[in-house]
């Protein structure tokens, strides 16, 4: 004898379950079809018989957003956990092959973090046939970028979090150094300068210094390391974006703190210098954060993988400059 659930499930279509899931990840209907490669009127459509079949509005706006509802919220790890189980069913002896189709990464790094990550992915998937288009964002504050990387609006954050985000899966890419950069005949510099070279706090005393390597809870415990050995740092925005800090370091007496990386190649490129600190200094690693409901994904599963075999293993090789003049600036 057919049961009434037996009627209501062979009147489902599993591609709606699928739609739901990125509804509720996404919790934006536009955002929510570009992820499916779908168009808006089809999702929206998909929504609609899902309230229906529901009886409940599932997503709710809220402000210039959507919020879930109650419902909404409980369905979330049920519907994930029915997709994965049919996901392994289905690919038992299918697997899944990232150069079909067209796909999209939606980053989000500080500058120092992309010059290195963005080269290095975007090579390995040229090289491997993948299609992907790749945009890269620069965080606001790092709190805004994990409220944003648990609404969907990023697939990946890149960079030092020390903020707690039960959403976020955290995956290590490698640790990074901190330098000084100043400009060249900066009064710090009474003699040749060589790669490695270190300078001691007292010598800092008296120069306006820009936090050019960490935000966030991170900055704040590399500020107070900084104040530890009595002195002090001034949050100048500019200087996490290169044009600006170039601009801003080569008119004055200011010396900005940033990465390792960031450092060889603006000195490479210009007439910066880069001293390491002779005191010490907190550390923290580079990680790769992603949405915990997202990493078995096949696709954000092989991106990943990608992610981890390449940023960490190339970092050491640091890819050359484009376009430096031979003369610098």
């Amino acid at each position: 004898m057919t049961t009434a659930n037996e009627i209501k499930l062979a009147g489902i279509d599993l591609n709606l379950l699928v739609v739901l899931e990125a509804l509720l990840n996404e919790r934006n209907v536009t955002r929510a079809a570009a992820r499916l490669n779908k168009s808006q009127p089809s999702v929206s459509s998909g929504l609609g018989r899902l309230r229906q079949l529901f009886n409940d509005p599932l997503l709710q706006r809220e402000g210039n957003g959507m919020r879930l509802t109650p419902m909404g919220r409980s369905l979330r790890p049920r519907v994930k956990e029915v997709l994965d189980s049919a996901r392994s069913l289905l690919a038992l002896d299918d697997a899944f092959d990232p150069t079909a189709g067209r796909h999209r990464i939606r980053a989000c790094a500080s500058e120092n973090v992309s010059l290195h990550f963005v080269p290095t992915l975007s090579g390995q998937l040229r090289d491997l046939g993948v299609k992907a288009d790749l945009s890269v964002h620069w965080p606001t504050t790092k709190e805004e970028a994990l409220r944003q990387l648990g609404c969907g609006k990023f697939d990946l954050l890149l960079g030092s979090y020390l903020e707690r985000s039960d959403e976020a899966e955290r995956f290590y890419l490698y640790d990074e150094n901190v330098v000084f950069l100043m400009r060249e005949g900066h009064p710090i510099l009474t003699g040749p300068v060589s790669p490695g070279d270190a300078v001691e706090a007292e010598a800092l005393d008296g120069y306006p210094v820009a936090n050019g390597a960490y935000s966030g809870a991170a900055g704040r415990q590399f500020e107070a390391g900084m104040k530890r050995a009595g002195l002090t740092v001034a949050r100048i925005r500019s200087v996490h974006e290169i044009t600006l800090s170039l601009y801003y370091m080569l008119g004055n007496d200011t010396v900005a703190l940033t990465s390792e990386r960031m450092g060889a190649w603006l000195s490479r490129a210009t007439n910066l210098r880069t001293l390491r600190p002779a005191f010490d200094l907190p550390r923290f690693p580079v990680e790769m954060l992603v949405q915990k409901s997202r990493v078995e994904e096949p696709w954000m599963n092989w991106l990943i993988g990608q992610v981890l075999r390449t940023v960490p293993s190339a970092y050491g090789e640091w890819p050359e400059p484009i376009g430096v003049p031979d003369e610098r600036l």
